[in-house]
């Protein structure tokens, strides 16, 4: 019997031909919905229900020893869970209204037709349901997140058999910064449609998907009848289907050595994580079973120390970064579990105030800003990317101006990327801490001209190429950071002797 459509009716009725017929009506009415007992009174139904509680109750008014109506408060007080179906031969607003405030909600009138009492179980049947799924998943949920081998009592879950995974999208967070998940991130999950592959699966019933506290991680809990299952075609036919939703989207897979009882759930989840935490290696997909070892290179304490280590004999930005890059992508290559990558990174930004004396806040700030998208990285290329910007950013906005050449070098990046904005004198001593006097003495010693003046030839060799291409001058002037164009056309002037529009016709592109 299918284990999420699971329907059980208890009948109470005391005249034994109606209690027959109405039973089978009721089985008739859907495969999923079977009577597990029939009782001439509300007596005998009590001690049914100590047996087995029914999902649902239908039951007659008028019978004897403990009519349908003292039935109904017994069982509402004693089972609330169960919802009351109502037969009765009487149309008497006041059975409906002494129901109504028992809170039973279906009321049919004998002779009970096949169609009415369908219809009034299909529409129970679906609520039923829907409450089954929210009870099995929080008890499962509970179950999974709660404390040490507090396992939930569930007579519903006894005898069942079932598959647990961890799946995480993408890297691990970093263990250092809280991760921030864009949009994209947190959709990646309606990518994949399990209802799709528990449907291509012979031997699986249903499945509840349980959330992790890292929102890119979740259980799967597959339920089956089959005692036994080979875990490594569960194992490959789930990872196999996520390849196929995520499309190149990197994730990972760790699963249960074949079925499990509901007993052994909390154990295993914790399995699951710790073997998760120890084996992720970035921007990679796997699929492992607890009792299989990673193919991972054996990497040693020592040998992270020997690759920290080395960070304090580097004096340099460009082997810095060099160093890192190959680091990282060793890492990834040779499949080393990911938070050896995490503990190098974090001992990078550490040390960058010692290497090149960075602003340690800074530091911190630039750190939580990489690291904080770490999961989210889908390539060694985009992670080295990143880590190179976010250092360059850090050696030449932060780090104090030791020598002339640096300053001059720091001023000039600043400018060739930001030419098309406001920059002034002002500006440039808020940004090194040098009055502008010094400034334009070191930029003129270095580059023979001032900043300022550096900008606004840098502006109008932008302004010829664009000329070239035969752009209209407004729209030249506000691309190179001018928003009046009769100004610009002044500054050009100045500076090339003729105005722009007969220095594009004199330079036109042929």
């Amino acid at each position: 019997m299918n284990f999420d459509k699971y329907i059980t009716v208890i009948v109470a009725e005391d005249e034994p031909i109606i209690l027959n017929n109405i039973s089978k009506k009721i089985e008739n009415s859907a495969d999923y919905i079977t009577v597990i007992g029939k009782a001439p009174n509300g007596l005998k139904v009590l001690e049914l229900f100590k047996t087995q509680v029914p999902d649902i109750l239908i039951t007659d008014i008028e019978m004897p020893g403990m009519n349908g109506l003292e039935l109904i408060e017994r069982v509402k007080s004693l089972y609330p869970a169960v919802h009351i179906i109502i037969l009765s031969g009487y149309n008497n607003f006041e059975y409906a209204r002494a129901a109504i405030q028992y809170g039973v909600k279906e009321y049919i009138l004998k002779p009970v037709s096949q169609s009415d009492l369908t219809s009034s179980l299909s529409k129970l049947s679906e609520t039923i349901l829907t409450e089954k799924q929210y009870k099995d998943r929080n008890i499962l949920s509970m179950t999974i997140s709660g404390p040490e081998n507090d396992v939930i009592p569930s007579q519903y879950f006894e005898g069942k058999n079932f598959i647990l995974s961890l799946i995480t999208i993408g890297n691990l967070p970093s263990q250092y910064v809280i991760p921030q998940y864009s949009n994209d991130s947190l959709r990646l999950w309606e990518q994949v449609d399990f209802q799709a592959y528990l449907n291509s699966s012979e031997n699986l019933e249903h499945f509840w998907l349980i959330d992790e506290t890292y929102q890119l991680q979740k259980f799967i809990i597959l339920h089956t009848d089959a005692k036994e299952l080979r875990p490594e075609y569960i194992n490959l036919s789930l990872y196999n289907y996520l390849s196929s939703a995520l499309a190149g989207i990197p994730f990972h897979l760790t699963t249960s050595d074949g079925t499990i009882p509901y007993t052994s759930i909390w154990s295993t989840a914790k399995q699951l994580r710790q073997l998760t935490k120890h084996s992720i290696t970035m921007c990679s997909s796997s699929c492992t079973l607890l009792s299989q070892e990673r193919n991972n290179v054996v990497w040693t304490a020592k040998e992270q120390r020997i690759k920290i280590d080395f960070l304090y004999q580097i004096n340099t930005l460009h082997q810095l970064l060099k160093y890192i890059e190959d680091t990282l992508t060793q890492y990834i290559e040779q499949q080393i579990p990911q938070h050896y990558a995490d503990n190098f990174l974090y001992e990078v930004y550490q040390i960058l105030p010692l290497l090149f004396s960075v602003d340690k806040h800074a530091c911190q700030l630039a750190m939580n800003s990489t690291l904080s998208a770490l999961h989210a990285y889908r390539t060694a290329t985009q992670l080295c990317t990143a880590i190179t910007v976010s250092i360059k950013n850090l050696y030449h906005n932060y780090s104090p101006e030791l020598t002339a050449d640096s300053l001059y070098d720091k001023i000039r990046q600043y400018i060739d990327n930001n030419y098309t904005q406001k920059i002034t004198s002002e500006d440039l001593q808020k940004r090194y801490g040098y009055t502008p006097s010094y400034i334009n003495r070191i930029f003129k010693k270095e580059g023979k001209t001032s900043p300022l003046q550096y900008l606004t030839s840098l502006r109008i060799e932008h302004a010829k190429e664009l000329l070239k291409q035969n752009a209209d001058i407004k729209s030249i002037a506000l691309a190179v950071g001018y928003d009046d164009a009769r100004y610009f056309s002044r500054v050009f002037k100045n500076e090339t002797g003729v105005i722009p529009s007969v220095w594009a016709s004199e330079n036109k592109e042929v």
